[in-house]
């Protein structure tokens, strides 16, 4: 994305996105409007000065009057192997929490078992390279932050991910971590689902059921209470979120797809509508925000 960022296409220029971004703020700060979270959908820009910029100026916006209350950030992670791009963010994250702006990230990592099989990349960079040190790195952040991660499963990988996530259990327990409370996986949608890859599925939503369920002795109080987050926490545990099964089976029935736009979703690029940072193509825009000088 970097290098997209020097190509000739006028919407991805910095100093355009820039210029929006300060034009949008302007606007909402005009307004009144207080907005209670703001998604951050990009290319992997938080490794560089470009990024951090953006998250400079949003946290600047806040003395100019902007009012939000949460920033959220899905990353692939790059940003933790460069560690001047690591503390920088960290910096922000501590200096929002002192304003009450909760910056949170969400790592979208599908787990060490399947990283060259579910999104195989060829890298000269070793920074680019995610193995058994990097994903402890990021551990060590988001234990320390607070932060989940939400992998994704696919009719690719659908038949390697009993292992997978018996890898993420592993690697959860070593920071007192529960990875069914603290993976958020997302079912990619597409055209290469078939009958025996959704069976593949549904026994993976099985093994999920019967491997918490084994956590509690097959105690179906201490499941349900685990399921509906009643359950007390324990002592210096690295507890964040529903996790997969609860969120699966019951938050998703109270919350519409993201293909059924909740949320005002705006490219900085030429500030066009769209209906989702997965759906950025012409015939799906919704309109654009017209600017005056």
């Amino acid at each position: 994305e970097v290098n997209q960022m020097k190509s000739k296409k006028p919407f991805l220029s910095r100093e355009l996105i820039y210029n929006n971004l300060d034009a949008l703020i302007d606007f909402f700060i005009e307004k009144k409007y207080h907005i209670p979270q703001i998604d951050l959908f990009s290319g992997e820009i938080w490794h560089t000065d470009f990024g951090i910029e953006i998250l400079n100026k949003l946290y600047e916006s806040l003395f100019k009057g902007f009012r939000f209350d949460k920033i959220m950030i899905p990353t692939n992670g790059t940003f933790i192997q460069y560690p001047k791009y690591r503390d920088k963010i960290q910096t922000l994250i501590r200096k929002f929490d002192k304003v009450n702006v909760r910056f949170a990230i969400s790592f979208s990592l599908d787990g060490l078992i399947l990283e060259e099989e579910s999104r195989p990349r060829i890298v000269q960079d070793n920074n680019l390279i995610r193995d058994n040190d990097f994903y402890h790195k990021v551990f060590e952040f988001c234990k320390y932050n607070e932060y989940v991660f939400h992998p994704m499963v696919s009719a690719l990988s659908i038949k390697k991910w009993k292992e997978n996530f018996i890898w993420w259990k592993n690697i959860c327990k070593e920071y007192n971590a529960d990875a069914h409370k603290v993976l958020m996986m997302l079912e990619v949608r597409d055209d290469n689902w078939t009958a025996e890859s959704i069976k593949d599925y549904c026994d993976f939503i099985e093994f999920l059921i019967q491997d918490k369920m084994k956590d509690y002795n097959n105690d179906p109080k201490r499941f349900l209470d685990f399921y509906f987050g009643n359950e007390p926490e324990e002592p210096n545990e690295f507890k964040v979120g529903l996790g997969y099964v609860p969120y699966l089976l019951v938050e998703a029935t109270k919350h519409l797809p993201c293909s059924a736009a909740t949320q005002l979703i705006i490219r900085l690029g030429d500030l066009a509508i769209i209906p989702c940072h997965r759906m950025s193509y012409p015939q799906f825009l919704y309109g654009k925000f017209i600017t005056n000088e």
